[in-house]
C-alpha cells in the first residue's frame, strides 16, 4: 500500500507532534528541588504493587498519604517543590512527578492524584499521570508535571525516587 503525498504529510505531522509533547527534559516552570524518598512495598505499603494500576502515594510536608492514612516522613526524605506523587501506570510501572502545578506554582495547594489524573485544586488544571507522562488534559497550560526518577527493586520491594 503506497501513501499519497497528503497522507504521508499527515503521518509525519502526527509523528512530529507526538514527539514534541512532554519529554524527560522537564521544561517546566516548577522549580527544581531536591527529591529523595523510598517506599517499602513490603511494610506499610503492601498493596502498592505493580498490579494495583492507577494507584498513587502523595509525599509532602505532612508525610506519606496512602489509602486514607498519613505515614510520617523518614529522616533524609526530600519531597521536591510541592510534594511527590508516585503513581503506578496502566502498564504497571512506577513513575514520579512533582505535585506542583506548572500553571499556578502553589506549594500550599499541590495537585491531587485522582485515578489516572492529577488535578490542581487552585486552578483546576488536569494532568494525565496514568500514561507515565504527566501531560495536561484540561486547562490552559501546555506544560507537563515535573518528572522524577522512580526505580523499583523487585528483590527488596523498595521504590526509590530521586532527581
Amino acid at each position: 500500500m503506497s501513501l499519497t503525498p497528503i497522507k504521508r504529510y499527515c503521518l509525519f505531522l502526527i509523528i512530529g507532534l507526538t514527539a514534541v509533547g512532554c519529554n524527560d527534559n522537564n521544561d517546566t516552570s516548577v522549580p527544581s528541588s531536591p527529591v529523595h524518598v523510598s517506599i517499602n512495598t513490603r511494610m506499610e505499603y503492601t498493596s502498592f504493587v505493580p498490579t494495583n494500576l492507577n494507584s498513587s502515594i502523595l509525599i509532602d510536608a505532612e508525610g506519606y498519604h496512602y489509602n486514607n492514612n498519613i505515614y510520617p516522613l523518614k529522616y533524609g526524605d526530600y519531597y521536591g517543590f510541592a510534594g511527590v506523587i508516585v503513581h503506578i501506570t496502566l502498564e504497571g510501572k512506577y513513575v514520579a512527578y512533582d505535585a506542583g502545578c506548572p500553571h499556578c506554582l502553589s506549594k500550599q495547594h499541590p495537585v491531587v492524584p485522582d485515578g489516572m489524573f492529577a488535578i490542581c485544586p487552585t486552578c483546576h488544571e488536569e494532568f494525565e499521570i496514568g500514561n507515565g507522562v504527566g501531560n495536561p488534559t484540561k486547562g490552559v497550560t501546555s506544560e507537563c508535571l515535573r518528572r522524577y526518577n522512580a526505580q523499583y527493586n523487585a528483590a527488596t520491594g523498595i521504590i526509590s525516587v530521586n532527581n
